[in-house]
């Protein structure tokens, strides 16, 4: 298997309906039919703030 295929370059999101699975992928911008997303294109997200903070955080703020 060539290591790019590897599973231990992949990880899984369970969200708890179709409806907050749909809601993640437009907080990202992404069509709600897709089923991957590459890493560059969420890590860039996060770095931005666009993601990884609760509603009403500011940057840099501990959970």
């Amino acid at each position: 298997m060539k290591e790019r295929n590897q599973a231990a370059f992949y990880f899984t999101v369970v969200c708890k309906s179709d409806e907050e699975k749909a809601d993640i992928l437009k907080l990202m911008g992404i069509p709600a039919f897709e089923q991957f997303v590459e890493g560059s294109y969420l890590a860039e997200n996060i770095r931005k703030g666009g993601l990884g903070r609760r509603a009403n955080q500011p940057p840099g703020a501990a959970d």
